[in-house]
């Protein structure tokens, strides 16, 4: 149930517009390394990480790691506070693997506050995390 509520959240989050955030509209200045990172002003940003693997023995297997940022305080809301329990957004993660000759698929997912530092994007030394 916990699952169908975080990926709900997501859903909602991908189909609302909030007033007070940025909106993704044609002519935007892409400028990279910046554009790999956060954009907090923007309500919804996920990464991408895919791949294939193969083992000793030649079996081919494809990976997924995704992480997302859900942004739930707009940008012009957002105030000073000594909580921790107050954040700017919530983090999520879904990490598959395929193996195709096998028929299986493997998931999992996880979701954050990253109240204490377990979860977060763009601290400097990382893009994305989530413990």
């Amino acid at each position: 149930m916990r699952k169908i509520a975080s990926w709900a959240a997501v859903a909602l989050g991908l189909f609302c517009t909030a007033a007070g955030w940025e909106v993704a509209a044609p002519g935007w200045k892409y400028e990279f390394p910046r554009d790999h990172r956060r954009h907090a002003d923007f309500k919804t940003e996920w990464w991408y990480f895919t791949g294939n693997l193969t083992n000793d023995r030649g079996r081919r297997f494809g990976y997924e790691l995704t992480f997302f940022r859900q942004g739930i305080r707009p940008p012009d809301e957002r105030a000073r506070t000594s909580s921790r329990f107050i954040v700017d957004d919530l983090k999520f993660a879904h990490f598959t693997v395929t193996d195709a000759a096998g028929k299986t698929f493997l998931f999992h997912d996880k979701i954050s506050r990253g109240s204490f530092g377990d979860a977060g994007f763009d601290d400097g030394a990382r893009l994305a995390w989530i413990e």
